[in-house]
Parts: structure tokens; sequence; C-alpha cells
């Protein structure tokens, strides 16, 4: 099972953006969940019966306006 934190990030102004650590790495944003909530959703996501007719669409996150 991966384990996911939230985290905080700061940048040089100090501003700072959440951020779901997991795997080594980031997922960005955090969606607003905590911790526990965001773990939830991955737990179930990954224990999804993925069937053979399944489809999976993937694609880059919207930037910008």
């Amino acid at each position: 099972m991966i384990k996911i934190k939230v985290v905080e990030i700061p940048d040089d102004a100090g501003e700072t953006m959440k951020v779901a650590e997991m795997g080594g790495g980031f997922l960005q944003p955090s969606f607003g969940l905590d911790s526990a909530s965001l773990q939830a959703v991955v737990d179930h996501v990954r224990g999804m019966e993925i069937r053979p007719d399944d489809l999976l669409l993937a694609t880059y996150a919207k930037t910008g306006t």
C-alpha cells in the first residue's frame, strides 16, 4: 500500500501550497482533502476491479485559463 501524507510546500515568497506526498513524489493538488481522506480515495481506486473491456483515458492536467 502506498502511504499518502498531505504536506505544505513553501515558495520563496513564503506562500504555501498543499500537496499530497506519496511514493517518493508529489501529487498536486491535494484536492482539499486531509491525509486520511485522500488515502481512502487512492486505496479505493487501487482496489477497483479492472475488466477486459474497460477503457483508460489519461491526459495532461489543464494549465492556464
